[in-house]
């Protein structure tokens, strides 16, 4: 397995070399970095000059994207055109909320997925099944900005006039009062059921189905007729081979936790790198696109590696060579 990870390290530079320099190239086509000053009345044609020389963006583009490549993998992910930030700073600073919410969400998605899955699985056909794939397939269909604003409409502003106790519709705190751990948990409520309520419902589709399968094989049939208890079958035997085509799922959605969902963060005014991803692709402001953009793809180089051993830790029978 050493040797199979050590390799699939290799493989992976360039890869993330490639995902770099098409994004790069893509961001810079988008728009003119200096659109931010050009509005600002005070900067003249001479300062946007000296600006250009300052940042290097007087010379090709292949020649900015080595300077970039340089300055990244020494540490340096450059300065922010916008806010004239340390872009890594930036990242610290919006990273923590982001895995609030996102890790909430998460942690939520696994729980409830898990047991709508194995439960409409085991009682297929019935009621329950029913109503569990007419939930999935609600927040298959729904659209998170329109969920999201459904809820604030509900929740926040129909509850408050009808005297009843409402939910904050917009940021992390009260702009009055303490930042208290209540005040925080009341803030993150409908981003993270708009959230959760797409992810479980996907995951409870995969799981349903792989579930299904795993229970129609023989070993199934088999440890049962052995007088195995059927929650022994359905933890030990069944879920643990159903979970396999469910890790890669997850694995990929690890990566989110960390670059945010940029909808939901912005219909609720969440100040996490979802929303300062989208603040900051207004104004072209590549440094720090090219930040969040990097350290998303190397997320999902390293996330796929560790689907691929999960699989090996889960199910024996799968060999890494």
């Amino acid at each position: 397995m050493v040797r199979y990870i050590i390799r699939r390290v290799l493989i992976s530079i360039p890869v993330l070399l490639g995902v770099s320099l098409i994004a790069f190239f893509l961001v810079q086509a988008s728009g003119d970095p200096m659109a931010v000053y050009n509005a600002n009345p005070n900067i003249s044609a001479e300062d946007l000059m000296r600006l250009q020389r300052t940042y290097g963006l007087d010379k090709p583009v292949h020649i900015q994207y080595l300077y970039w490549l340089r300055n990244a993998l020494t540490g340096n992910w450059g300065q922010s055109f916008l806010t004239h930030q340390d872009v890594l700073v930036m990242i610290r600073e919006r990273l923590g909320n982001t895995l609030l919410l996102m890790g909430t969400s998460f942690v939520l998605t696994l729980i409830l997925s898990t047991f709508l899955g194995i439960y409409s699985a085991t009682h297929k056909y019935s009621l329950a099944d029913y109503v569990v794939t007419a939930f999935s397939f609600f927040g298959y269909a729904m659209p998170s900005f329109w969920f999201g604003l459904m809820l604030i409409i509900v929740f926040a502003v129909r509850f408050k006039e009808m005297g009843l106790p409402s939910l904050p519709a917009a940021g992390m705190y009260s702009v009055r009062g303490e930042h208290t751990f209540w005040d925080l948990l009341l803030h993150a409520v409908l981003p993270v059921t708009v959230l959760s309520l797409i992810s479980v419902a996907r995951y409870t589709r995969y799981l349903r189905s792989s579930m299904l399968e795993v229970l129609g094989q023989d070993y199934i049939r088999t440890a049962r007729g052995k007088g195995v208890p059927e929650r022994l079958v359905l933890w030990r035997h069944a879920f643990k081979n159903a979970i396999i085509p469910l890790i890669t799922l997850v694995m990929m959605d690890i990566p989110s936790l960390f670059s945010g969902a940029l909808i939901t963060e912005q219909v609720f005014a969440w100040p996490g790198m979802g929303r300062m991803y989208w603040e900051h692709a207004v104004w072209v402001d590549y440094p720090v696109l090219m930040g969040i953009i990097l350290l998303v793809s190397t997320l999902v180089v390293v996330c796929n590696l560790l689907a691929d051993i999960s699989y090996a830790i889960v199910d024996p029978r799968i060999r890494l060579s």
